[in-house]
This record gives structure tokens, C-alpha cells and sequence, in this order.
């Protein structure tokens, strides 16, 4: 998911150049990938302020932020009540919730 500002982005359909926030649903398949060569092309953007990717098998997710500096801050979740703040849209919410109707295997649930 795309989230941008852009009026640009807002008529050209699917394809988005100055996104604000980008968020990734991770799978086993595309995780490394997800952090490595497309978060490393998707630093380039110039608009970009925030990187979510959440796991998709266990209560995890890993929120990049871009500081003041430009220099790209961790903030890790992974317990259901831990608020993950998107601050380029202005929404904070507890982590459960981006796992509201998804069923995780028990043993996957945890860190290891």
C-alpha cells in the first residue's frame, strides 16, 4: 500500500512517484527482498518518510522513519498492545489491530 500527497499521484491510477508512506505485508518468499533491494530503491524517494513492514507469521512489524537528518530510524513491534504511531498520516493504533481478522498459528505467534 501507497500512501501519497502528491496531486500528481492522485491521477496516474496505480503507479505512484512521491508516496509518504509505503506499507509491505511480508511473506516468507519476499521478506529479504522487501528489506533489501526494494527498501534500498524506495530510500531514493525523496517523499518517502516511513517504511511499514508487517510479518505475516507472527505479531510483528518493523516501522522505518526517516529523521530529521535523513537517516532511517527502527522501530520495532511485537506485542499486540505496542501503538505504532504513523506519524506521515497521523494515525496511531495498537499492533493487534493491523492483525484485526488474522489467524496466526500459535507457535508463530511469539519471537523466538
Amino acid at each position: 500500500m501507497f500512501v501519497t500527497w502528491a496531486a500528481a499521484d492522485r491521477e496516474q491510477g496505480q503507479y505512484k512517484s512521491a508516496p509518504s508512506l509505503v506499507v509491505e505485508v511480508l511473506s516468507p518468499f519476499t521478506s529479504a527482498y522487501d528489506r533489501g533491494a526494494k527498501f534500498a530503491a524506495y530510500r531514493k524517494l525523496p517523499s518517502l518518510s516511513e517504511y511499514l513492514l508487517i510479518d505475516s507469521e507472527r505479531l510483528s512489524a518493523d516501522l522505518f522513519r526517516r529523521d530529521e537528518t535523513g537517516r532511517w530510524v527502527l522501530y520495532p513491534f511485537d506485542t499486540a498492545a505496542q501503538q505504532v504511531e504513523l506519524a506521515s498520516v497521523g494515525l496511531q493504533l495498537p499492533l493487534q489491530v493491523l492483525y484485526e481478522d488474522v489467524r496466526l498459528e500459535k507457535s508463530a505467534s511469539a519471537h523466538p
